[in-house]
Order: structure tokens, then sequence, then C-alpha cells
């Protein structure tokens, strides 16, 4: 999924995690990790982001959708491309 946007902006990304039987309620709470594209494969995440939970009775067991605000005091440069990971343990 891409998204493009400027600088400052907010990028809304959505994502299921779930258990085997369906029910989106075992393990952990998700995390999310902003890479910037093209980096090191050692280098530490731009922003790091916690996901919330979906809850309106319309959306799936385990549906998430986490913010990602992209400015320069969250680490984001201008003209740049980033990469977001998301996860959770189950």
């Amino acid at each position: 999924m891409y998204k493009y946007g400027n600088l400052n902006d907010t990028f809304y990304f959505q994502f299921p995690v779930n258990n085997s039987s369906g029910s989106g309620a075992s393990g952990t709470l998700p995390s999310a990790k902003v890479r910037k594209s093209g980096d090191s494969a050692s280098a530490a995440p731009t922003y790091l982001a916690t996901p919330y939970p979906l809850t309106n009775a319309s959306y799936w067991a385990g549906s998430y959708e986490v913010a990602i605000p992209a400015t320069t005091a969250n680490g984001f440069i201008h003209g740049s491309d980033y990469g977001i990971f998301a996860t959770r343990a189950i």
C-alpha cells in the first residue's frame, strides 16, 4: 500500500492481526515501526507508533488503525520514502 503526502501530514494505515480462531483476542497489543527506505539494515526505526483497535461491531476482530504524523520533530525528512511495519505477537 502506498500513500503520498507532504511533510507534516498525518498518514493512516489499517491492518488486521488475528489468531487462528479468528477472535483477535490472544497475544499482545500490536506495534508499528516506521523505517526510512534505503537506510542500513542496522538503522533504528524513524518512528514508533501505537495502533488502536477499531471497535465498531462492523469491523472484524483484530482490525487496527495506526496514525503516523510525518513531522520533522518525529524524524521525517522532506523528499524521503518510508515504510511501515506492523505486527502483533500471538
